[in-house]
C-alpha cells in the first residue's frame, strides 16, 4: 500500500531480482497521497480515507467520481515508480477493485495508467458467482 509503506521497505523490494511487483491500491485506510481536498468523496474531514463502509456508501450513492479515483490511483502509482518500483499488475486493499460501482472506476483508472493486469482471488470469484454478492449489496445499501 503506497500510502502506508516505509521507504526502507521499497529499497529492499526493488533489489529483489526478477520479481513482478503489483500496486496494492489503498483508498480505504490511512491518508491519501493526493490532496484530500481534491478527493472529498474518498476522505473524511480529517483528511484520511473513509474506511470500507463509508467508501461503499459513497459509491452506491453516486458521490464518488472517476476523477477522484483516477487522481489517487495515479498518485500512488507515481509514488512507487518514483521510488524505483516497476509495477506489473494491480490489486486493491480489501478487494475494492471488485466493489459495486467503484470497482469499475478503479479498473478504468488502472487501464488508463497502463496497468492491464489485476488479480481476483478464487474465494471472491466464488462469492460473485454464488449470488452472495447481491445479498451483500443489499446489506450495504442500508448504510
Amino acid at each position: 500500500m503506497a500510502n502506508l509503506v516505509k521507504l526502507k521497505d521499497l529499497e529492499l523490494l526493488k533489489n529483489i531480482p526478477n520479481i513482478g511487483t503489483g500496486i496494492h491500491l489503498n483508498i480505504i485506510d490511512g491518508a491519501p497521497l493526493s490532496n484530500p481536498s481534491k478527493i472529498p468523496n474518498l476522505t473524511q474531514a480529517n483528511g484520511t480515507f473513509l474506511g470500507a463502509k463509508g467508501l461503499i456508501k459513497n459509491a452506491i450513492l453516486g458521490k464518488i467520481t472517476f476523477d477522484e479515483v483516477f487522481l489517487e490511483t495515479k498518485a500512488q502509482l507515481e509514488f512507487l515508480v518514483r521510488n524505483g518500483i516497476k509495477i506489473t499488475h494491480a490489486d486493491s486493499h480489501q478487494h475494492a477493485h471488485h466493489y459495486p460501482v467503484l470497482g469499475r472506476m478503479i479498473q478504468r483508472a488502472l487501464i488508463k495508467l497502463g496497468i492491464k493486469k489485476s488479480e481476483t482471488p478464487n474465494h471472491l470469484l466464488q462469492i460473485l458467482h454464488s449470488g452472495l454478492f447481491f445479498c451483500n449489496l443489499l446489506l450495504f445499501s442500508t448504510l
